[in-house]
């Protein structure tokens, strides 16, 4: 784990993050999305892996398929974008976004650990 943040703090920006961005917690994907931000803050090579080996150790936690997580992570990202028209999530990170199409999983995920990397 990256000496800059707690655990403990860590989970709390993250939340923080995804509930201002729109990503609530009763949306399934939300808790595959938080999992997913802190493995790959803990280890950033992950990034290019997610199909590979962030999904299945998600889905292994879960006890549901590597496909479910990928799927409910998308859904997640989706809603919050419908609902935010696209622009809360990088107001909050501080980037901006010129696409007319929510971010994939990964791009949500290297955006947020940039987002912690810079705290």
């Amino acid at each position: 784990m990256n000496n800059k943040i707690s655990e403990n703090e860590l989970n709390k920006i993250i939340g923080n993050l995804l509930y201002l961005s729109g990503i609530m917690p009763n949306l399934k994907g939300y808790t595959y999305i938080k999992e997913a931000i802190v493995m790959v803050y803990n280890d950033q090579d992950l990034l290019g892996m997610l199909a590979k080996i962030v999904y299945p150790e998600i889905a292994k936690r879960h006890n549901i398929s590597s496909k479910t997580v990928e799927m409910r992570m998308k859904a997640a990202i989706k809603k919050a974008w419908e609902k935010f028209d696209g622009n809360e999530f990088y107001k909050q990170v501080g980037a901006e976004w010129r696409g007319s199409k929510e971010p994939t999983n990964s791009e949500y995920i290297f955006l947020a650990v940039e987002y912690l990397n810079n705290l």
